[in-house]
């Protein structure tokens, strides 16, 4: 896979139970997909599915991800909270 992608689009989805990324190019091709269990740990389940394609566009990831970095740290710590309740009402 080449590293050289000027344009792509970082999709996440955080369920319930599992994390999901897609990076995708201009034409919308899927370059890479993932998804993990994550147990309530969200942001390491996050942080280690990004980090299995570290290679695809390194730079322009780290564009993008910088600008959306407070979206998604607020989305995560919706989703922890809610886990939590969740967890909680399980006990």
């Amino acid at each position: 896979m080449s590293s050289l992608h000027t344009n792509l689009t970082l999709g996440i989805d955080i369920g319930s139970t599992t994390v999901k990324v897609a990076f995708l190019d201009a034409d919308h091709k899927i370059l890479f997909s993932d998804y993990e269990r994550h147990f309530a740990d969200i942001q390491k389940t996050l942080a280690g599915l990004l980090q299995k394609n570290a290679d695809v566009a390194y730079w322009d990831l780290v564009v993008s991800f910088t600008i959306a970095y407070a979206v998604i740290a607020a989305i995560i710590a919706i989703t922890n909270r809610r886990a939590r309740r969740a967890r909680g009402a399980e006990e």
